[in-house]
């Protein structure tokens, strides 16, 4: 699965399906390690703004995908 990242504001995005993401929570959980996934919405990025802490746990997140239409919207800007 190639590795399908957009990055917003220095928060990488993983630009992933559903049946995806679901594939990578799976190898996570055959992993004797630490996981944790963020549902990124846009209130949560403009937080980041102000909050470098929050900002750096969530670039730090094993999966971080899009919650709500406007991150959506802006990464398909983005691709283009």
């Amino acid at each position: 699965m190639p590795n399908q990242i957009i990055t917003i504001q220095d928060i990488p995005i993983h630009n992933i399906s559903l049946s995806q993401t679901i594939t990578k929570i799976q190898e996570h959980l055959k992993t004797n390690t630490f996981h944790y996934i963020i549902t990124l919405n846009p209130e949560i990025l403009i937080r980041c703004q102000s909050h470098p802490q929050i900002k750096s746990i969530i670039q730090k997140a094993s999966i971080c995908t899009a919650d709500g239409v406007g991150i959506r919207l802006w990464s398909k800007i983005k691709k283009n």
